[in-house]
Order: C-alpha cells, then sequence, then structure tokens
C-alpha cells in the first residue's frame, strides 16, 4: 500500500535528481552519501522505511563510494556505522565507530556512536566507558559555548543509553541515578519529552515495580504533546497487565487507540491517501495491541490466539537494529517473558526467553528468567545451572542485588 502510484513516481523522479547530482559532482563524497541516503530511505510520504537490500545497495554502490573518493571522511564513516547496524553487521559498524573516535575525538557524538556497536556486540562495560567519556565532553562544550544542555537532543539520548547500560549490568544504583535526573531535565522540544522521560518506568517494570511505573505515566499522561500521552497510556496499561487489573489495561488501550485514530483521521483530511495513512500509524496502533494482549494474557493464560500475536510481535522486536531501538527491543521482549511468567504460561515464557538469547545471548537478565521458568517447572538441575550463568553475568552487579541471586 505504501508505494502507490504517486509515491513510486515521486521516488523515481528524486532518484533521477540525486543522478544527475552524482554526475554533476562524481568527486564529491557528500553527495554520494546523500544519495546513498535517498536510497536506502523511502521518504517519499510521512513514514520511513528502509529494508537490508535497501541499506546494501546504499552501503555497496554509494557509501564505499563516497570513502573510495575521501578515505578520511568521518561523515562517511558516520553513515556506515547506520547502515551497517541496519544489516545487522554490528562489529562492521563497531570498526567503523573506532575510525570515527580516532578522526573526532572531540565530538561527544563519535563516541557515543562507538559506544552502541561496543553494547550491542557485548562489550557493554566498555560502551558505558566510551557513554561516560562522550557525557564529559558534552559537559566541557556547554561551559565553553555557555550553551544550555536542554537544547542538545543529544545529552538525554547519551544519558538514556548509558542507564540502559549499568542496567543491562546490574548496576541499578548507578541506572536510576541516571533515570531520574532524566525526570528532570527540560526536553529541547515537546515532541521529545516522552523518549526523555519512558526509561525510568520501562527500568520499573523490569524490576518488578510497575506502581512506580504507573505513577510516572500520569505527567506524560497530562502532556500537551500527542506522544507522550499516547506513551503515558502504554506505561500505565503495561502496569496494569503486571498488576493483573485488565479493566484499567483495556481503558488504557482504549485511550490510545482514540489517540491513534484521530491522528490518522487528521492525516487523511490533510489529503493523505487513507491506504498510506494506515501504514503510517500501524506502528502505533501495533504498540496499542500489546497492552491489549497483556490483558487477554492475564485472563486467558493458555490461549493459542494470545500466544499467536506475542509470537508476532516477538518477529517485529528481533528485526531492530538501531542504537534505540536494539535495547528497547532486548527489554521489551524482557517485559513480554515476564508478563508470560506472571500469567502462568510458562512455555511461552520459555519460547520469549530464548528470543531473549537471539537477540542478544549474553544477557544475564535472560539467564536469570531462564533460571526461574525452569524452576517453576521443577527442573532443578537446569535451573542452577541458568542461575549460575546469571551469577557470572551479574559479578559487576550492586552487592545488594547480587545475594538475591539463588
Amino acid at each position: 500500500a505504501y508505494d502507490s502510484a504517486a509515491n513510486a513516481s515521486l521516488r523515481e523522479k528524486t532518484q533521477a535528481l540525486s543522478d544527475s547530482a552524482n554526475r554533476a559532482f562524481p568527486r564529491s563524497a557528500e553527495i554520494w552519501v546523500l544519495t546513498g541516503k535517498m536510497r536506502a530511505f523511502r521518504n517519499t510520504g510521512p513514514a520511513t522505511e528502509t529494508t537490508v537490500s535497501s541499506l546494501r545497495h546504499a552501503i555497496d554502490d554509494y557509501l564505499l563510494k563516497a570513502l573510495e573518493i575521501n578515505p578520511s571522511h568521518f561523515g562517511v564513516w558516520h553513515w556506515l556505522i547506520h547502515f551497517t547496524e541496519g544489516t545487522s553487521e554490528f562489529q562492521k559498524a563497531l570498526d567503523y565507530g573506532k575510525l570515527y573516535t580516532t578522526a573526532a575525538p572531540a565530538i561527544a557524538h563519535a563516541w557515543h556512536m562507538y559506544a552502541h556497536d561496543l553494547m550491542k556486540t557485548g562489550r557493554v562495560t566498555e560502551a558505558i566507558e566510551k557513554f561516560n567519556h562522550a557525557f564529559e565532553i558534552e559537559k566541557q562544550k556547554y561551559l565553553s559555548e555557555n550553551m544550555p544542555e536542554k537544547y542538545d537532543w543529544h545529552h538525554a539520548h547519551n544519558m538514556e543509553l548509558l542507564a540502559y547500560c549499568y542496567q543491562y549490568k546490574g548496576l541499578f544504583t548507578k541506572a536510576e541515578k541516571i533515570f531520574t535526573l532524566l525526570d528532570t531535565l527540560t526536553p529541547s522540544m515537546d515532541a521529545r519529552e516522552a523518549q526523555v522521560r519512558k526509561g525510568h518506568p520501562y527500568y520499573y517494570l523490569q524490576v518488578n515495580e510497575p506502581l512506580k511505573a504507573r505513577q510516572l505515566a500520569a505527567p506524560l499522561i497530562a502532556a500537551k504533546h500527542y506522544m507522550s500521552r499516547f506513551t503515558g497510556y502504554f506505561i500505565r496499561g503495561l502496569s496494569d497487565v503486571f498488576t493483573g487489573d485488565t479493566v484499567m489495561a483495556l481503558a488504557s488501550y482504549a485511550a490510545m487507540v482514540r489517540i491513534v485514530d484521530s491522528l490518522q483521521q487528521a492525516s487523511i483530511l490533510e489529503g493523505t491517501p487513507p491506504d498510506v495513512a494506515a501504514d503510517d500509524f500501524n506502528y502505533m496502533y501495533a504498540r496499542a495491541g500489546i497492552v491489549q494482549m497483556g490483558a487477554q494474557l492475564v485472563s486467558n493464560p493458555q490461549s493459542a490466539a494470545v500466544a499467536a500475536r506475542m509470537n508476532s510481535i516477538q518477529k517485529t522486536l528481533l528485526k531492530q537494529t538501531g542504537p534505540d531501538p536494539w535495547i528497547d527491543a532486548l527489554y521489551f521482549l524482557q517485559l513480554l517473558t515476564q508478563m508470560s511468567i506472571n500469567a502462568g504460561n510458562l512455555s511461552l515464557a520459555e519460547s520469549s526467553a530464548g528470543n531473549m538469547m537471539l537477540h542478544d545471548p549474553g544477557y544475564p537478565g535472560t539467564f536469570l528468567l531462564m533460571s526461574r521458568i525452569k524452576k517453576a517447572q521443577g527442573n532443578s538441575a537446569e535451573a542452577k545451572t541458568w542461575m549460575a550463568k546469571a551469577k557470572q553475568g551479574y559479578r559487576d552487579a550492586d552487592p545488594a542485588f547480587f545475594k538475591t541471586l539463588r
């Protein structure tokens, strides 16, 4: 539906213009990167899409050509990092990231880019070091340029990924300190409020404190921007699923659907074709559906329809490769596994934990969940094996948390 005739025609025109630019400036690395981006991203409507094949085409035929023209252009390396992440070539992205930091050591984003591929290749301790280094560069920039941190979108973004890495290692005290600080930051624009605030309540859900998550949902629900309100209802709905309150969870689901319905209708009234508008808002409807599915899981834990829906959601999560989506997907898979455990569907919980390991083979949180699943299934030998792996993975965790591993 997305590639309607009008959109296809527009794509052809923009690609023809980009080809003309390459012919006019054949030795411009920047033009080759721009053309590659146009080949990779489908920007002919409000939605933006990429595919592995389109990214691979952009890398092989455009970005590598730009690198051939200027082998030391760190702007080219920057886009090669993003594109090779999109093709799940995380080690290659890491190599480009190392080149970026060497060429631009005073740029906070260079260290941030390097860190988020360290994070995805099992080197989370090193990622923490690099995120912290980016943080220190940012602070020096604000002092030297007399720049309020709220105007730098990168600041909160870097802090959030750093907090997620602390959480990954079981360093919950440090993670929560950053999440609490993020709660106090003024976003650079209203549209970014949900992005700045979401980490803390998601963290509370992952450590099984849903009432605290619900409390943090309230200011988002009362916010100006629709995405903040949508995210607030999403968090409130998830917290209600975790406490078993299906009535309130479904009320939050209904509130999310009303928001998306109104956005889609407004888009159509502005001239967007209905089929394109439907594609544009599919993701938001799908996110709302997670809350609905969670409520259904509580009501009917062994439902085959719910299990099918859970598996469909997880297939989508396993495709997430970007810096935020990758770690978000890992923690969402964790939430879905916890939902299944709470509902008593241990086979579904085990398959969900298996997907967590497909996404990231080294996350100790998965080993801990597997230990609890096996213990609940009565398999004490396997439970002990998984717990030993969890203890090894969490060996640097907060002492108080480490003592709970048994």
